[in-house]
């Protein structure tokens, strides 16, 4: 249970970041085709959040599991941003 709650912290914590991301990396590579290249930078980032976090907030919590969650949240966000039409910057 602790860990679904470390988890969800985690999740919480970087979800704005995954959006801003998501918008940022839009903004500054507006190019089409490169879909994976954006991807992979959205993993970088997670990756060093994670890797900035105390031992005791990541307890039980894997970086698998947070990137695997980053991706299916980034890729949903995308998704509806490609068929609403990307938001103000």
């Amino acid at each position: 249970m602790q860990a679904l709650i470390n988890a969800v912290r985690i999740l919480i914590a970087v979800l704005p970041a995954i959006v801003q991301l998501v918008q940022a990396v839009e903004k500054a590579v507006p190019l089409r085709g490169v879909g994976p290249d954006k991807l992979q930078l959205l993993k970088d980032v997670v990756t060093d959040i994670y890797d900035s976090l105390e031992a005791g907030t990541k307890q039980g919590v894997s970086l698998e599991g947070i990137l695997k969650a980053a991706v299916s949240i980034a890729n949903r966000f995308v998704a509806l941003f490609n068929r609403t039409g990307w938001p103000a910057l």
